[in-house]
């Protein structure tokens, strides 16, 4: 006999199948009726148990077309007499703009074929005195359109404005910090960096990622990206300003969130590696103004939202920012808890206040049931895809197009600064003694 636990049970468990039925579809519990078919709630659910969800929109409408082809006996050649009546008007339109955007593929992939970019590591001492404040400065003058600044730029010459990457990457426990930017560019990034840390030391280097040679008998890898969750730029992460790190206090008060980063990167194996990339340019996103043609700066309507959470935020520059990472071991060795750690890297910058953090997505986190990946014949052409994207530094332009975040110099600073003395993690490659000052053949 059925005791008040099972009575209990069963009544939530109808409660919850009742929620499922409202919402897909549409079911009224006040004249118990059922609406229409909510397609969005089935695409979410199939894709919360791995099914592709356009896999199934794919199925589902080949099932239509095959119903609908069974009323209609000659739907296949009333569709083709119907294409090729159209076809004065649409294949016209469909050429040219196919025409246009592979003229646009083709010139900006020539043009940043031709630029040279080049690596160098940051060479930090003991000491640093500055807070993230200095690198939030120096990040400000990089917010430069130089490169596309007219149509014949853009548009004939396929110009693109630069790009940076700054970057974390750890070798067996031991860490090291680079900015990748292009050669013409060096003297500019050499300058905001030594006028702000003049102790610090930058040294063009051999790119790591180019060097490693991924072999899938041999190597295990997990990759991700990092999108701000739930997707709205108009909130930050925490910031090294909610840390107090700007006041400067004696070392031994500082809270630095990026001491966890570190010292999570310098807590690996000696056979494994972690790359870490935050890439970043000056950010254009525009957004349509309801009721009109018109279009206006999309970080314009996020700092209205701002003023509802951080007001510092106004006026500050945006920037497009793409951030990924990566770890590598052997097969033998490969530590799931470490590629789980590596996923909530960006956790101590967490803001719960206003439900805003940077999520794993894509790439490796995709697989997570055994039906998603055959012989695990996705997961290793994912990694090789991820290797050359990171070795490209490529995330607003092609080959690799990809979602990007909006974050103000402040937020970007936090994540990426030389760490101070308090800063204790035992991988950072540290040099004996500061420098008296930058090199004195740097441009003023």
């Amino acid at each position: 006999m059925a005791g008040p636990g099972d009575v209990e049970k069963l009544t939530t468990h109808t409660a919850e199948g009742f929620t499922f039925l409202s919402m897909l579809f549409g079911y009224d519990p006040a004249s118990k009726r059922y609406g229409k078919l909510n397609l969005t709630t089935w695409v979410e659910y199939l894709g919360k148990w791995g099914l592709s969800r356009a896999l199934f929109v794919t199925m589902l409408f080949v099932g239509m077309l095959a119903a609908l082809s069974i009323e209609v006996p000659d739907l296949g050649t009333y569709s083709s007499q119907w294409l090729v009546g159209t076809s004065p008007i649409w294949l016209p339109i469909a050429l040219l703009v196919g025409a246009w955007k592979v003229w646009m593929w083709y010139v900006r992939v020539y043009f940043i074929s031709k630029q040279k970019h080049i690596l160098l590591e940051m060479k930090i001492p003991r000491e640093i005195t500055r807070s993230p404040r200095a690198m939030e400065l120096a990040l400000t003058n990089l917010w430069t359109s130089s490169g596309e600044t007219t149509l014949f730029h853009r548009w004939w010459r396929g110009g693109v404005r630069a790009y940076y990457s700054f970057e974390l990457a750890s070798f067996g426990g031991q860490v090291h910090f680079y900015i990748w930017t292009r050669e013409s560019d060096r003297n500019i990034v050499e300058s905001i960096v030594y006028a702000q840390y003049p102790e610090v030391e930058l040294i063009e280097v051999e790119d790591y990622a180019s060097k490693f040679r991924y072999d899938p008998e041999k190597h295990m890898a997990f990759s991700t990206d990092y999108r701000l969750d739930p997707r709205s730029d108009a909130f930050p992460i925490k910031t090294y300003l909610d840390y107090e790190l700007d006041k400067d206090p004696k070392e031994e008060y500082k809270i630095d969130p990026l001491a966890y980063v570190l010292e999570f990167l310098s807590s690996i194996k000696p056979n494994e590696q972690i790359w870490v990339q935050i890439i970043l340019t000056l950010n254009k996103d525009k957004r349509r103004k309801k009721g009109t043609l018109q279009t206006e700066p999309l970080w314009e309507w996020a700092e209205q939202e701002q003023m509802k959470s951080m007001e510092r935020h106004l006026g500050k520059y945006p920037f497009s920012v793409g951030m990924r990472a990566i770890y590598i071991g052997d097969k033998s060795r490969f530590h799931s808890p470490t590629y789980v750690g590596m996923r909530w890297l960006w956790r101590p910058f967490a803001n719960p206040q206003y439900l805003n953090q940077l999520r794993p997505v894509r790439w490796s986190n995709t697989f997570d049931y055994p039906w998603q990946d055959f012989h695990r014949m996705r997961y290793k052409l994912h990694t090789r895809r991820f290797i050359d994207a990171f070795r490209r530094r490529s995330w607003f332009y092609t080959p690799w197009i990809t979602p990007h975040n909006i974050m103000t110099a402040e937020a970007i600073a936090s994540l990426w600064h030389p760490p101070s003395s308090s800063v204790t993690a035992p991988g950072i490659v540290r040099i004996p003694a500061t420098k008296a000052e930058p090199p004195p053949n740097l441009p003023m």
